[in-house]
């Protein structure tokens, strides 16, 4: 977690590295660092499927079934592979009903 902070400190602005930190940080109960990731992606880049992905994996966790499912509609509408993108890039499962919308 110290290395993706120290490159995340080093650019900023690299919302691909904010996107692996909130993977990062969600994969070790860190939800509301990586939700603060996702946000910040989502609010540079509001295309970035992934980050969407990221933070409609948090609203579940929280129980907000309903926000959960149309942030998961959104990024699949952006990039349907991107539930694949997340399993192979951070080991992370999505369960068959995160798959579809």
């Amino acid at each position: 977690p110290q290395d993706c902070d120290r490159a995340v400190a080093g650019r900023p602005d690299d919302t691909a590295l904010r996107v692996d930190r909130g993977f990062l940080n969600l994969t070790t109960g860190k939800r509301p660092a990586a939700d603060a990731d996702f946000r910040r992606v989502m609010s540079e880049d509001p295309a970035n499927a992934g980050a969407i992905f990221g933070h409609s994996l948090i609203l579940a966790m929280a129980g907000d079934k309903a926000g959960s499912r149309a942030a998961r509609i959104r990024a699949l509408d952006l990039d349907p592979e991107t539930p694949a993108w997340i399993e192979q890039n951070y080991r992370f499962f999505i369960s068959p009903e995160f798959r579809g919308k």
